[in-house]
C-alpha cells in the first residue's frame, strides 16, 4: 500500500494530479488537507491549460482570464460545508444561483459538474438540465465538451481521456456502454418533460449532482422527482441557476431566504435558503450576481470575456425600471409595481389564484388548444364551470403538453395534434361547443382537421385579428377596441380581470411565471401587450401555457362565465360576435349554426341535473 500527500493511500502509483483530485472527492480539510474548494482549484489547474499560465514541472499556477471573481464564488459555494447538511452517512447540499444575464453561471456550474463527475466516474451520475434540446446544445453542453476535451496533465503536457462521449445523446459515460454512471444532459420542458421524468427515475448512484438550468423555464415536476433521484446517495449535489422572474416559479421558490424575502435586499449578495420540503431539497444557499458589481464593470473596463461587462451596464440604463432591467441586469425579483407585467406576485396571491373552488353543482368540462409553432410547447387545457355561488366559476385542471415530433411533416404534425385532442377531449368529457383552439399559423390547419373529423362547432380565436367591440372591462365601458391595441392582450387582461373577480382560479406556477414576465406598455391610451417573439427573446421561453389558459378562459366566457357586473351582459352579446368574426377572418364558412354558448341543455355528466339554459342576447 502506498501513502501519498495528505495521507491518501494506493495500491497502484498516483499523479500529483490524481492525488488533489481525490482530496476534493473526499473533501479532506485541514489541517490534513486543504480543503475542498482550495483541492478543487489545484487539480483543476492540474487539468485544464486554459485555467492557467504554467511552468512546466511545477504545481504553483498563475489563473487567466478565463477564471474570474464571479466562477470562484460559485466554485467556492459548491464545495462550502458551512451549508452542506450531513445525516448520517449522506451528504446534501442546495445551492441557487440568481442574477443578471452574462453573470456565468452556466460556465461555472459546467466546470465544476466535470471535475466533480470525472473524479469518481464509475461512482457517480451527473445530470445536466435545460428546456431544450437547443438550449442545452447552446448553453451547458459545450461547456461539458470544451473541458473533456482538452482535459490534459498540464505538468507533463500529455493528453488525457475521459469516459466515452456520446454527442448525439448528449451523454459522457464512464465507460463505453455504461449508460448508467454518465454525465446525462436532458431537454425537460416543451414536450420533453415525460421523456425526462422517466429517464430520472431510473437514475441511482452513490454520488449524484443535478444542475438545473433555466430553471424558471422547468417544469415542476422535475423537481417533484428528487425524492427519487435521493434514494441510495450518499453525496447528492443540486445546483438551480435562473435569472430571477417570479417568486412563485421554481427558481424563485428554491432561491426563498430562511428569514423571507423582507430580510434581502438590493445590497444582498448571498443568503440561506429555505427548505422546499416536497422536493426534498435541503436549506442551502443563493448566490446573486447584479451587473453593477460585475468584475468588469467595476474595474471598468472588459477583463474577463463573455463576463457581464461595462456596455451591458451602460445599456441598461435605457430600460431602467422595466421587467428586463430587475430580471437581466440587476439580477433581482423585481418589486410589485416596478414593471409594466400583465400580472403580478402580489395580485396573484391576493386573489388566492392557485385555489381550488367548492362547487355548488355539477359542472361542464372545457378545453383549449394553444397549438404552438416555431418551437412552441403544444397546450392542451382543461377547466371546470360551474356554480360557485350565484355566479359561474371557472376551475383551471389539467395541462397537457402534446408532444410534436420534429422529423413529422408540417401534414402529419397537423393530423397528430388534432387526433390527440380530439381523443384527449372525448376521453375528459368535452363537447365541441366547449373546445376552443388558437387559429394562429398551425393552429389554422389543425382545426380545420378537428372541424372536419369531430364537429364545425367548435370555437375559434384569431390572436393576430383587431380587438373586440366588447366591453374592455366591469369599469371600463369602452369597447376593447379602444382600450387594447391587439385581440391577444383584450383576453389576456380579460384573464386578468376574471382572476380578480374571484371566478377564475386554478392557474398553475408554471401560467403564473409567464403571466408574471410578460411585459406590456402604453401606446397612447391603448395598452399594447408584448409580442411573443420579443419575450422569448428575452426571457428564453414562451408563455404558451398562461396562453392556454387565457384560451380557456375565452371559451368559458364564450359558454356562460360572466363577469360580474353591468357590463356583463354586454359582453355576452360581443362573446358570440368575437366567435363570428375569427370565422371570418379565417374564411370559415358555416355548416350549422355555432354554438350558442351558454350552458347546454343536455345532462351534464351523464345523469346529472341540467343547469339553466343561458341564451345569448
Amino acid at each position: 500500500m502506498l501513502t501519498h500527500k495528505y495521507g491518501l493511500q494506493s495500491i497502484a502509483p498516483m499523479s500529483p494530479l490524481d492525488v488533489e483530485w481525490e482530496a476534493f472527492r473526499i473533501g479532506i480539510e485541514p489541517p490534513i488537507g486543504l480543503g475542498k474548494r482550495k483541492h478543487f482549484w489545484r487539480a483543476a489547474m492540474l487539468s485544464w491549460p486554459s485555467l492557467t499560465i504554467s511552468q512546466k514541472g511545477t504545481i504553483e499556477k498563475v489563473v487567466t482570464n478565463q477564471v474570474n471573481p464571479w466562477m470562484k464564488e460559485c466554485i467556492q459555494a459548491f464545495c462550502s460545508t458551512e451549508f452542506a447538511v450531513r445525516r448520517g452517512d449522506t451528504i446534501f447540499r442546495s445551492i441557487v444561483l440568481t442574477g443578471c444575464g452574462g453573470a456565468g453561471k452556466t460556465q461555472a456550474a459546467g466546470l465544476y459538474a466535470i471535475g466533480w463527475w470525472g473524479c469518481s466516474p464509475k461512482n457517480s451520475i451527473a445530470i445536466l438540465t435545460s428546456t431544450t434540446k437547443e438550449m442545452i446544445r447552446h448553453r451547458i453542453w459545450p461547456v461539458i465538451q470544451h473541458y473533456r476535451n482538452t482535459l490534459q496533465n498540464t505538468l507533463t503536457g500529455q493528453k488525457l481521456e475521459l469516459g466515452h462521449m456520446l454527442d448525439s445523446q448528449t451523454t459522457l459515460q464512464a465507460t463505453k456502454g455504461d449508460y448508467k454512471h454518465a454525465v446525462f444532459a436532458l431537454a425537460v420542458a416543451h414536450g420533453e418533460t415525460q421523456k425526462a421524468l422517466h429517464n430520472l427515475k431510473g437514475m441511482h448512484a452513490e454520488r449524484i449532482l443535478l444542475v438545473v438550468d433555466e430553471a424558471n423555464g422547468t417544469p415542476e415536476a422535475i423537481f417533484e422527482a428528487i425524492p427519487n433521484l435521493r434514494k441510495g446517495c450518499q453525496d447528492f449535489t443540486v445546483i438551480i441557476i435562473g435569472n430571477p422572474t417570479t417568486r412563485l416559479d421554481p427558481h424563485g421558490r428554491a432561491a426563498e431566504p430562511e428569514d423571507g424575502w423582507k430580510s434581502v435586499g438590493l445590497n444582498s449578495k448571498s443568503w440561506r435558503t429555505k427548505a422546499v420540503s416536497e422536493w426534498q431539497i435541503e436549506g442551502g444557499v443563493c448566490l446573486r450576481f447584479s451587473g453593477s458589481e460585475s468584475p468588469n464593470v467595476k474595474a471598468g473596463k472588459n477583463l474577463y470575456p463573455y463576463l457581464y461587462n461595462v456596455e451591458n451596464w451602460q445599456a441598461a440604463q435605457n430600460h431602467y425600471g422595466t421587467f428586463g432591467y430587475w430580471s437581466q441586469d440587476v439580477g433581482m425579483w423585481p418589486p410589485d409595481g416596478m414593471s409594466n407585467t400583465v400580472f403580478n406576485e402580489m395580485l396573484v396571491e391576493r386573489c388566492e389564484a392557485v385555489d381550488h373552488f367548492t362547487f355548488l353543482g355539477p359542472t361542464i368540462t372545457i378545453a383549449f388548444l394553444d397549438s404552438g409553432f416555431g418551437g412552441d410547447a403544444c397546450v392542451l387545457q382543461f377547466g371546470e364551470l360551474g356554480d360557485i355561488g350565484g355566479k359561474m366559476g371557472l376551475q383551471l385542471s389539467e395541462s397537457l403538453e402534446i408532444p410534436i415530433s420534429p422529423e413529422a411533416e408540417a401534414h402529419d404534425v397537423d393530423y397528430q395534434i388534432a387526433r390527440r385532442t380530439i381523443e384527449e377531449c372525448r376521453n375528459h368529457g368535452v363537447e365541441p361547443t366547449r373546445f376552443g383552439l388558437d387559429a394562429t399559423g398551425i393552429g389554422r390547419g389543425v382545426g380545420a382537421i378537428i372541424a372536419a373529423e369531430w364537429s364545425p362547432s367548435i370555437h375559434y380565436t384569431v390572436w393576430g385579428m383587431a380587438p373586440s367591440e366588447r366591453p374592455s372591462a366591469q369599469n371600463d365601458n369602452r369597447p376593447a377596441k379602444e382600450v387594447y391595441t391587439t385581440f391577444v392582450g383584450e383576453l389576456w387582461f380579460g384573464a386578468r380581470e376574471g382572476m380578480e373577480s374571484g371566478q377564475v382560479k386554478g392557474f398553475s406556477r408554471q401560467s403564473i411565471m409567464e403571466f408574471c414576465s410578460r411585459e406590456y406598455e402604453m401606446i397612447g391610451k391603448r395598452f399594447k401587450i408584448e409580442r411573443k417573439e420579443d419575450m422569448k427573446k428575452r426571457m428564453r421561453y414562451s408563455p404558451d401555457h398562461a396562453d392556454a389558459d387565457v384560451g380557456c378562459v375565452e371559451v368559458a366566457r364564450r359558454n356562460g362565465l360572466e363577469i360580474q357586473g353591468k357590463v356583463g351582459q354586454a359582453q355576452q352579446v360581443e362573446n358570440l360576435r368575437s366567435q363570428k368574426r375569427s370565422m371570418e377572418v379565417l374564411g370559415i364558412v358555416e355548416e350549422k349554426p355555432i354554438s350558442e354558448g351558454g350552458w347546454s341543455s343536455q345532462d351534464i355528466r351523464g345523469d346529472r341535473e341540467s343547469f339553466e339554459v343561458i341564451q345569448w342576447q
